[in-house]
């Protein structure tokens, strides 16, 4: 079978920190050298479409702050690409090891009715261990770090419209499609978040407004409570028993527990108001 070219789509705004490392995993991978790179740059006002142009064969394309969209913003990147395989990478998501592509991009070629795989992720050295105890556990699809066939996008893009989640929203229709979605647990990224209780309440807002455009759109709002208690207690519980496990102080255990019952409370709570009001 003839080699399928692959092209690397990095979204990207204010990445300084990230994007050049980012990059230069690419560059060390044992997959043959990809077709191309093209950062996204969302307006950022420090280095990173600087950075991103000292690099051979990546292309930057600009666009506004206010212009970006989780779905559209990957559109216009795939949209400009020659490759038969779309990858997705955050920037600050970095490849763990030189296998990393080659890991979730090698079943397309034995495997034609695969139309997407996802990487797993790997928790950054200051990940919060609730955080961790998530990213032990299976994933749903994420453009975090993704290879979708081309032609597939073409007649399946991204929503445009969408403000979050436009991963979930995708894989749904996929999965309401029967399409055949991979997760690639040898393909690894290192990739977590640190997020205060207020800014998770945002994000699992907007996911809940996913949710219920997707799939939860027939549950009334008593439903959709009792099941985010139920799923707020199970959560607690399995950090508490995750946590308590750690190799750690038993002040930072304590101070992890704390911090996981916060961000249980406060993400299941928007994620809640999302599927209600959202």
């Amino acid at each position: 079978m003839q080699n399928q070219t692959i092209s690397i789509i990095i979204p990207a705004k204010n990445e300084e920190k990230y994007i050049g490392k980012c990059l230069k995993a690419i560059n060390t991978q044992s997959q043959t050298s990809p077709l191309e790179i093209i950062v996204i740059d969302s307006g950022s006002t420090d280095k990173t479409a600087e950075i991103a142009r000292s690099f051979e064969k990546v292309r930057v394309i600009s666009i506004r702050s206010n212009e970006f969209r989780h779905g559209l913003t990957r559109n216009l990147g795939a949209s400009e690409t020659k490759g038969d395989i779309l990858v997705f990478l955050n920037a600050d998501a970095l490849p763990a090891d030189t296998q990393w592509l080659f890991n979730l991009t090698v079943d397309f070629k034995s495997n034609l009715n695969l139309v997407a795989t996802y990487s797993k992720h790997l928790p950054k050295s200051d990940c919060s261990l609730y955080m961790q105890n998530d990213l032990m556990k299976p994933m749903s699809f994420s453009t975090v770090s993704c290879a979708i066939r081309k032609n597939v996008w073409e007649r399946m893009p991204f929503s445009d419209e969408i403000e979050f989640a436009e991963d979930l929203e995708w894989g749904l229709r996929a999965m309401h499609q029967d399409l055949d979605i991979s997760f690639k647990p040898t393909s690894l990224v290192i990739h977590s978040h640190n997020y205060s209780p207020s800014q998770l309440f945002n994000i699992k807002y907007q996911l809940g407004k996913a949710y219920k455009s997707s799939i939860h759109s027939h549950r009334n709002p008593i439903q959709l409570s009792i099941l985010a208690f139920a799923a707020t207690t199970f959560k607690i519980c399995d950090d508490m028993f995750f946590i308590s496990r750690y190799k750690t102080t038993m002040d930072m255990k304590l101070r992890q527990i704390l911090l996981a019952i916060c961000a249980r409370i406060s993400g299941n709570f928007g994620k809640l108001l999302g599927e209600i009001y959202g």
